[in-house]
């Protein structure tokens, strides 16, 4: 189908738009305004990739017992350890920040089973100093406390040994592993740059169809986004204890997007 754009009645209240094949799904047009310059918007995107060099492990334990005390008591001695296995395997301070504590009453539901303690068995007949199991009401439920770290491992091939160190010093809990960059600023303007490349050369060949000469830029706006996202990341846990968990870093992928608009030269 021929598409024909007229500039002689630039005047008039005329709005134009021109059909042409869309290269992917980004936006773009050629728009005539009356009032306004006539210009050609379009968008462009630039995707760029790296090897992760930063990963971030929630994990951490939970503990429950009658008391809140012992609870508590518990999961400090607990996270002790596997903060003391992670500090041996070159974690530093500053990579460790608690992100989760917290403690609350779970009722027992289900027909628990009952708890035993020492009774003596002299009016049984028996040996005054010995002992039988007394039931004794069940407890109504158990007081469970969660204390959960982010720990940020700098050092990628050593990534499996820290989560099993962690796990054999008694972590229950893994809640997830993050891959990214420490500073990824450079990888970003490198697909700015690929945006704006691809943004040029849209205009350039919509001017061309068109039959009109692509002018200067009129303006720039960089889309939201520009965040790492993994593109072949995981785990692959075979028993949280053992001393080394198999972690595959694969590699990253950052978007950034821009639009142009190009003035048209009459």
């Amino acid at each position: 189908m021929n598409t024909m754009i007229s500039f002689t009645t630039i005047r008039s209240a005329l709005v134009l738009p021109l059909a042409l094949i869309s290269w992917g799904c980004a936006p773009h047009s050629i728009v005539v305004h009356p009032d306004q310059q006539d210009a050609i918007r379009v968008s462009g995107q630039g995707e760029v990739y790296a090897a992760p060099d930063l990963a971030r492990v929630r994990l951490g334990v939970e503990e429950r017992a009658v008391s809140a005390e012992d609870a508590m008591s518990r999961a400090n001695a607990r996270m002790t350890q596997i903060t003391q296995a992670l500090q041996a395997k070159g974690v530093a301070g500053r990579d460790l920040q608690t992100t989760e504590l917290s403690m609350y009453f779970e009722r027992t539901q289900d027909n628990p089973q009952p708890v035993y303690s020492p009774r003596s068995t002299k009016d049984l007949g028996g040996d005054a100093t010995a002992t039988a199991p007394s039931p004794q009401a069940s407890p109504e439920g158990y007081y469970v406390v969660r204390n959960t770290l982010i720990v940020s491992v700098r050092k990628l091939d050593q990534l499996g040994t820290t989560i099993g160190a962690a796990m054999a010093a008694g972590a229950n809990h893994l809640h997830g592993l993050e891959l990214s960059l420490e500073d990824p600023s450079t990888l970003r303007d490198e697909a700015r740059k690929k945006a704006v490349a691809q943004a040029v050369s849209k205009a350039q060949l919509l001017a061309k169809e068109a039959k009109v000469e692509l002018g200067p830029v009129l303006s720039i706006n960089e889309a939201q986004g520009g965040e790492a996202v993994p593109m072949m990341a995981g785990t692959r846990m075979k028993a949280m204890a053992d001393a080394s968990v198999p972690v595959e870093s694969g590699e990253l992928s950052l978007t950034q997007q821009v639009e142009v608009v190009f003035a048209i030269k009459h």
